[in-house]
């Protein structure tokens, strides 16, 4: 028989919701909540919004 490996860590709790602000021009209303797991990971980061809303 297989031994079990240990427990499956959760890769989503290790993660902290972060929020991304418009430009000025836009007059820094809040876009969106993004997951991510280090500071570093989240600059130059590119995200597709429609201007409908």
């Amino acid at each position: 028989m297989a031994r079990r490996k240990g427990r499956v860590k959760d890769k989503w709790r290790e993660k902290r919701w972060v929020t991304v602000s418009a430009p000025e021009s836009f007059n820094n209303v809040p876009i969106a909540y993004v997951p991510i797991t280090d500071d570093e990971n989240a600059i130059g980061r590119v995200l597709d919004v429609t201007l409908y809303d």
